[in-house]
């Protein structure tokens, strides 16, 4: 974890994740290897190997291998996905 990472407990967050300039949580689980930069996470499943950048996501599930860039809101986005928009 970089230094300007906020967790707000509580929060689950597994091996291999890379975490910069951020802030995750209430209530978030980040599965092994994911990527969380530039951006906020909360009440949200990230499943394994996703990356997360410049992006606000909030009640939101994503699966395996979800890239999500410059987006702001909700949702649930199945394996291998990508979600681009403007934040």
């Amino acid at each position: 974890m970089g230094p300007d990472v906020r967790l707000v407990e509580p929060v689950l967050i597994e091996e291999n994740c890379t975490l910069e300039r951020c802030t995750v949580g209430p209530n978030v689980t980040v599965d092994r290897g994911s990527v969380i930069r530039d951006a906020a996470v909360a009440n949200a499943i990230i499943g394994p190997d996703c990356t997360i950048e410049r992006s606000t996501l909030t009640h939101a599930m994503l699966g395996e291998r979800v890239r999500v860039t410059d987006f702001t809101g909700s949702g649930t986005f199945g394996a291998h996905s990508e979600i681009a928009g403007r934040a």
